[in-house]
Formats: C-alpha cells, sequence, structure tokens
C-alpha cells in the first residue's frame, strides 16, 4: 500500500516514538480526511502508545470498518487494548470490568492468547484454581511455549500443595525463557522450603545475575548458606553487597547483626545454645515513672489509627523526657553487648538513631501480634498499666528459618508485670497471650537509623 508523502512523515514520527510532533499531523489527516482509514489507524496506533486503550480501540475499530482490503491487523491490535483495559480494571480490583474486557479481547482475536492468560491469572487471584487451571491450559494449548501462563501453572499447583508439579511447570518456563527471573526465584523459593539448600542456590544465584540488586534473592542466598551452617559465606556476602550498595535495609542490617554475632566462635557457640540471646527485659524504676506522666505520651484528640487486631497511636516523646532518656542510655548498653565494637559492622551499622513510639491498644482477641515501624532495627516494648496481681506471657521467636539453630531454642518467653521493658531486635517476632482477658495497652519503641 503506497502512502501520501504526510501519511509517511506520521509513520516515520510514530515508529520513532516522536509523539508530540506526529499528534498535530493525526488531527489535520482527521479533519482533512475524515473518511480515510489510515488516518484512524494512525490515531489508534498514537493512542495505543500513548496508553489510551479505549481511545485507540475506538478508533481502530473505525479503521477496520473503513479499510476494505484490511491491510492491517486491526483485530490483533483491539484485543491487546482489550487486554490493557482489563489489566487497568485488575489493578483497581475491579475484576467484574477486567473480565468483561479480558472477554471481549476473543470477539476481535477468537482464543486470543493474552486473554487467556489474563483470565487464568484473574481466576487464580480470586481463588478459583478450577477457572484458573482451565484457561492457563487453554493458553498453553495454543501456543506450548507460552512462558508466563506455564510459570502461572506453576504457581496455582504449588498453591494446590501438589510441588512436584509445580517444579515441572516451572522447568518447562526455564526452558522456553531461561532468563525469565520470576521462574528462577520461584524454583529457588520452592527448594529452600524443600530444604534443599543446594538447588535452591544455583536458582537464586541464576535470579542475582539477572536482577543483581535484589534484596530478596539476596536474603534467600543468605539464609541458604546460614541453613548451611556456612555463617562466615553469608557473612561476606552481606558484607561485600552492603559494602558495594551503601544502601538501608532494615531485614540485612539486622540479619548483619546476626550473622556479626555468629562470626565469632564464642559468641555463635552462646548464640546457638539460645538463640533469643538478644532480648533484654528491664523494669523501670519507681523514681523515673513518678517524675514522668506516661499518660502524657498520647493525646486524647490523638489522631487512632487501625492494625489487623487492634488500634494505635503516635506518641509525643517530647512530654516523657525522663523515660526517653532512661531508654535511649540503656538502649547503647544493650548494644554495646551485642555488637562488637572492633568488627567491620562498624562500616555499614547506623552510628545514631532516632525514637519514635506508638501507643497500641484496644485489641479484638488475647493474642496479640506485632506492630513496629517497618523502618526499625531494634525495638523496646513498655508495659505500664498491667495489674499487679495479672501476668501476661510474651513469646518471641527468631523470624529466620527453622533450620538456622535447634527449633526448641527458637523461642524465649517472658512473665510480664507493671513497668516492663524488653529490648529486642527487629529480627524478631513476637505474640503477647492475655490469659486473663484483661483490657491493656503497650508502648512500642522504634529506633530508627539515621543514614547519611
Amino acid at each position: 500500500m503506497k502512502l501520501s508523502p504526510k501519511q509517511l512523515e506520521i509513520s516515520n514520527l510514530l515508529e520513532a516514538k516522536k509523539f508530540n510532533d506526529c499528534l498535530p499531523l493525526i488531527h489535520k489527516e482527521l479533519i482533512d480526511n475524515p473518511e480515510d482509514f489510515l488516518s484512524y489507524y494512525h490515531m489508534g496506533m498514537y493512542s495505543v502508545a500513548t496508553k489510551s486503550f479505549q481511545e485507540a480501540m475506538d478508533n481502530l475499530i473505525k479503521a477496520s470498518e473503513l479499510d476494505v482490503k484490511k491491510n492491517y491487523n486491526y483485530n490483533q491490535f483491539i484485543s491487546f487494548c482489550c487486554l490493557s483495559l482489563g489489566d487497568i480494571c485488575l489493578n483497581k480490583k475491579n475484576y467484574e470490568d477486567a473480565e468483561s474486557f479480558y472477554n471481549k479481547s476473543f470477539d476481535y482475536t477468537p482464543n486470543y492468547i493474552g486473554g487467556l492468560h489474563a483470565l487464568g491469572n484473574l481466576f487464580y487471584l480470586n481463588n478459583d484454581y478450577k477457572k484458573s487451571e482451565d484457561y492457563f491450559n487453554k493458553a498453553i494449548d495454543v501456543n506450548p511455549r507460552f512462558y508466563m501462563s506455564l510459570l502461572g501453572m506453576a504457581f496455582l499447583k504449588k498453591n494446590l500443595n501438589d510441588i512436584d508439579l509445580a517444579i515441572d511447570y516451572a522447568e518447562k518456563c526455564l526452558k522456553v525463557s531461561p532468563n525469565y527471573f520470576r521462574a528462577n526465584y520461584f524454583l529457588g523459593i520452592i527448594y529452600f522450603e524443600k530444604n534443599d539448600f543446594v538447588t535452591s542456590l544455583k536458582y537464586l544465584q541464576e535470579s542475582q545475575l539477572i536482577e543483581p540488586n535484589n534484596s530478596s534473592v539476596l536474603k534467600y542466598i543468605i539464609c541458604c548458606h546460614i541453613s548451611n551452617n556456612d555463617f562466615d559465606k553469608a557473612y561476606n556476602i552481606l558484607d561485600t553487597y552492603l559494602d558495594n550498595l551503601n544502601m538501608y535495609d532494615r531485614s540485612l542490617y539486622s540479619l548483619y547483626v546476626y550473622l556479626d554475632y555468629l562470626s565469632n566462635d564464642n559468641s555463635r557457640d552462646i548464640f546457638l545454645d539460645d538463640s533469643t540471646a538478644f532480648i533484654k527485659k528491664l523494669n523501670a524504676p519507681v523514681s523515673l515513672l513518678s517524675n514522668d506522666d506516661i499518660n502524657q505520651l498520647v493525646s486524647s484528640d490523638a489522631n487512632i489509627q487501625s492494625f489487623s487486631n487492634c488500634n494505635y497511636s503516635s506518641a509525643n516523646l517530647s512530654q516523657v523526657p525522663n523515660l526517653s532518656n532512661f531508654i535511649s542510655s540503656n538502649f547503647e548498653d544493650y548494644l554495646s553487648r551485642i555488637i562488637n565494637t572492633k568488627d567491620s559492622i562498624n562500616k555499614f551499622y547506623p552510628k545514631s538513631f532516632s525514637l519514635t513510639c506508638f501507643k497500641v491498644f484496644n485489641f479484638s482477641n488475647n493474642v496479640i501480634t506485632p506492630l513496629m515501624d517497618p523502618n526499625s532495627l531494634h525495638n523496646v516494648i513498655y508495659f505500664n498499666d498491667i495489674k499487679d496481681d495479672i501476668n501476661f506471657d510474651i513469646n518471641f521467636k527468631l523470624e529466620l528459618n527453622s533450620n538456622f539453630e535447634n527449633p526448641n531454642n527458637l523461642m524465649k518467653s517472658f512473665s510480664i508485670n507493671k513497668d516492663s521493658f524488653i529490648f529486642f531486635p527487629s529480627f524478631y517476632n513476637f505474640t503477647i497471650t492475655n490469659n486473663f482477658s484483661s483490657e491493656f495497652s503497650y508502648y512500642i519503641f522504634n529506633f530508627l537509623p539515621k543514614v547519611n
């Protein structure tokens, strides 16, 4: 098909992605030649490129109606617009409209593979695994090498606890697309969960080659080495990574503190014998609490926010200077005990911290899960309104793989009472069990690293 000089110019500008230059020319063509299919086609392709998919679809349908000879594969582009509009709805969790758009793609391209895969993914997200499997299989029937649906089947089978089939689909995916990050990472995680750390490392290291700065991959690589009791290897990898990136990631720094402790033979033996050695309990002196009114931490009109099973409010530490100083000074002492100051950790470990605080209250059940600032590295829980004759149990658990230590030593329990403080790093998780259904609250102080 021969193009006019003006149409050729528009086509070349679209190909060169010079959208601002071509749009005025397209508008002029639509005015001058309102029955020319090519003007609508160009407007449709411009709209696809600028992600205005509804406008693109309208113009491409018009172009298809005017183009008797069907010079372009309009239906494929229109189906792509339907798919893209469905994805927009899916991202907004508008599942009904997403499904409608995906199904509409088949009106223009029967068995459109993008629509089949999208419906498989939609039903997977809605836990309708039967329909999800049907659509993923339809996509694979259309193209057995469609690696995205192969991986979709891998995720689906894993959720159905058919681990062998999940691995099989993921490996088929990698045969088609060996550099597909999600498939390599999926297999790294699935073998990690099977405690096959050698195979897990293989896939995780492939993942790291594809995305070198992915911190989740790094954490699992380190965890593989820890699980194999190769603490020095894990420590050196993390040391090099942090040195090269000069970045802060709470869980990586927490892991670094953990490995720094394990890198010393003496402290390693102590820690492996008691994996909760980083946790310290204190009771506040009576004189401290008589000088500061803890209730001033949160004003009555404080902004109350909801968590999964409780409410919380931010606290104003300037109202309780003595308490803040007590916590900060004890934190310095606590920190000096768990960090070897002569070690290389000081290259990365934050030299100073800012302190924030939340009051946590109105629990919906008697098992209380943690609320910590996502950027915190160390924390202090403070209990001030527990009645003297009632005890609560607080259980800390090392939030790492159970292969790291003897599982019997992963947990530490405290019986907490009025005015108890507990210092702990963020790589521990905790629950509080209220055995007497008594109402109470706690304050969580978060030490946030000041990073230059």
